[in-house]
């Protein structure tokens, strides 16, 4: 293997893709309240539509999980 390829183990590399995947679920609730598109807010007929906070929540516990796993500044975690 190269030596320009980081090895990194699989942990980190499912909680870097659960991050990506919080980003993307909150990112894609909170388009969904800004445009009116009730296919994004309710992901079902019998659920429940994310309400803006709860779409906010998870983009944010998203970065923070990123910001962690890719060792960032622990100051920007915690706000």
């Amino acid at each position: 293997m190269p030596d320009t390829i980081r090895k990194r183990p699989w942990p980190t590399r499912v909680a870097v893709g659960s991050a990506l995947f919080m980003v993307a679920l909150g990112g894609t609730v909170l388009a969904g309240w800004f445009s009116h598109t009730p296919a994004l807010i309710q992901f079902g007929f019998q659920l429940p539509p994310m309400t803006r906070n709860a779409a906010a929540c998870s983009l944010l516990c998203g970065v923070a999980l990123l910001i962690v796993v890719l060792r960032g500044p622990r100051w920007l975690t915690v706000v």
